[in-house]
């Protein structure tokens, strides 16, 4: 999947920074050059970090079903005794 992103850079005293509006990330770099490059390696970290935390997410969906699976067992067992 292709997905645009607009990059914003201008001087601020001896830096340059870098935003992008489209996910609220900035970096700054001592030229223009490596403002963008900064600003990109903060993109993919920002994203590699949401792979994560979306996948941390699943198992933790997956965890509660479990526990409510057993807990929905064990009161099953508490009614035939």
């Amino acid at each position: 999947m292709k997905v645009r992103l607009t990059e914003e850079i201008w001087k601020e005293g001896n830096m340059y920074v870098s935003y992008c509006p489209e996910l609220d990330i900035a970096s700054c770099g001592e030229d223009v050059q490596q403002a963008k490059k900064n600003l990109m390696e903060a993109i993919s970290i920002n994203i590699e970090e949401t792979k994560v935390q979306g996948s941390a997410s699943l198992c933790n969906q997956k965890q509660y079903a479990y526990n409510r699976y057993e807990q929905k067992k064990y009161f099953e067992l508490l009614e035939k005794v």
